[in-house]
């Protein structure tokens, strides 16, 4: 479905901005707590992507990519947060304990591969989290990341091959 050229009304604006919130918003606050580390930092990027989003609403062509266009908004927004300085002078330790609710069951063997995950660097940690965490395509993965396809993949392909010598480590063998 095209959005027209022309600028949206008001109420138009605060529908879309009801909807997505409602759709998407328990997602995008959980990509911002896992980039960032940090419920309030999370809570405040979450709010600042929907205002952004509010903001260039007429922009968004095609409802269908709207989760991907969110997302980028999201990634952006959290990469400009983890580059301001104040963030460099706090301790961005964060217990697992205090991770929101997974969207599935880990064992306690898992803990080690979400911890080995989370010591990835930033562009390989959001490559596996948009694509498996939050079970995007590849196109969509890229879109959101600002890169091609290929691009994607060889990012993702690095990431596992990062993750899967870290597990090793710890005895993780997928061919069991």
């Amino acid at each position: 479905m095209q959005h027209s050229a022309l600028p949206m009304t008001q109420p138009e604006k605060d529908r879309l901005l009801d909807e997505w919130m409602r759709d998407f918003g328990d997602d995008i606050f959980r990509l911002c707590f896992i980039i960032l580390q940090d419920r309030m930092l999370a809570e405040d990027a979450s709010q600042e992507v929907f205002i952004k989003a509010y903001k260039r609403a007429d922009t968004l062509r095609q409802r269908e990519y709207t989760k991907t266009w969110l997302v980028s908004i999201a990634v952006n927004t959290c990469r400009d947060i983890r580059r301001s300085a104040w963030l460099r002078h706090i301790d961005q330790r964060v217990a697992l304990e205090d991770l929101p609710p997974a969207v599935c069951d880990f064992t306690s063997a898992d803990d080690s591969v979400v911890r080995e995950i989370m010591s990835l660097a930033p562009k390989y940690r959001e490559a596996l989290l948009l694509h498996y965490y939050q079970d995007m395509s590849a196109e969509d993965c890229a879109k959101a990341l600002r890169l091609t396809v290929s691009g994607f993949y060889r990012r993702l392909k690095r990431a596992q091959a990062q993750l899967k010598t870290q597990l090793e480590r710890w005895g993780f063998d997928e061919s069991e």
